[in-house]
């Protein structure tokens, strides 16, 4: 079962939290000046993978020149509190081997910078599961935590600019392509790199049951419809990756994580008893954890869960049974 990580390492990534959560800028800004009809407008230039986005900023006033100066002053001061990030960033992987790996790593990079995130996107699945030993301070089993997708959850967003969910994988390599969708099918849902077994899926909550793939226009691209992941998008927390500077991303709470993967196992057909016992396993090790680090999480995703009724609370009573003995009693004492 999981144990605690050292002191120094979780102090490690609560500084790198709090140097995401102070960033507002561009690592190194590069401003355009462009004439158009006599008169001036500027342009905020960034990469994005290996795409360069140029950002409008508008026409030339005193007071945009003011801010595009005070921009490049405050670079030198940014620059270091990067590089201290990434110097954090090596430590932190090389305390959690397990974490997540490069191409992962690379994609979710790329999904940050597309805006992916910043709209409502959560990472789910096994590489959220990689996330949660820095975030709860504890070091979970390494076996049960490598996976070779990565899922991505997302529901409509009808306001805000589209974001280019394909484009964005597409840019970290271009032998990504969209997987053509199954017999029946029109809506592509999954981006696979070509020669490798690497994916990248994205989902959204079933609205009934055997919901068919939609489009989400918001991000351009379709996601598979999922049932009971309404319950696991509620409530998302603001994590980083021990990506090269560290990348802001949004998981699930971890308490509703742990409950999900135990309706989620408890839904799987009998063909699926490996990952039915995966599940169950980041299930175990997460409740025993959550039980010690936050109690009262725990107690509120119960409660979240049990309001829901039905279905959900039948799956969860199915999945319960196939944890062990102890984690079920940590369960009844925490009422679920």
């Amino acid at each position: 079962m999981s144990t605690r990580l050292p002191l120094a390492v979780a102090t490690l990534y609560a500084e790198l939290r709090e140097l995401v959560a102070q960033d507002s800028g561009a690592p190194s800004p590069a401003f355009n000046r462009k004439i158009v009809a006599g008169r001036a407008y500027w342009y905020q230039q960034r990469w994005a993978g290996a795409r360069r986005i140029q950002t409008y900023l508008g026409a030339e006033t005193p007071e945009m020149l003011a801010r595009i100066e005070a921009a490049k002053q405050g670079a030198p001061a940014r620059r270091a509190d990067l590089e201290r990030r990434r110097e954090i960033c090596r430590a932190l992987r090389h305390a959690m081997p397990a974490a997540v790996d490069r191409i992962t790593g690379r994609v979710l990079q790329s999904l940050a910078e597309a805006g992916v995130f910043s709209a409502g996107a959560v990472v789910v699945g096994s590489v959220a599961f990689a996330i949660y030993p820095a975030l709860l301070g504890r070091r979970f089993s390494a076996a049960i935590a490598r996976t070779g997708d990565l899922d991505i959850a997302a529901v409509e967003i009808a306001s805000g600019d589209p974001v280019a969910f394909a484009d964005a994988v597409k840019s970290v390599d271009p032998r990504f392509f969209a997987v053509p969708p199954a017999p029946g099918r029109r809506i592509e849902t999954s981006l696979k790199l070509r020669g490798g077994d690497f994916r990248v899926d994205l989902l959204t909550p079933a609205v009934r049951s055997g919901a068919a793939p939609r489009l989400l226009p918001n991000l351009g691209f379709g996601a598979q419809a999922v049932p009971f992941l309404d319950y696991l998008l509620d409530g998302a927390i603001e994590a980083v990756a021990a990506v090269d500077a560290g990348v802001p991303i949004l998981v699930p709470d971890p308490s509703r994580f742990a409950f999900h993967k135990l309706i989620v196992a408890a839904d799987r057909p009998t063909s699926a008893a490996t990952k039915r016992r995966k599940d169950a396993a980041q299930a175990e090790e997460l409740i025993e954890a959550l039980s010690e680090e936050q109690p009262a999480e725990l107690r509120a995703a119960a409660r979240a869960l049990a309001s829901r009724g039905g279905t959900y609370l039948k799956r969860l009573r199915v999945g319960e049974r196939l944890v062990a003995a102890a984690t079920q009693g940590i369960l009844r004492e925490h009422g679920v």
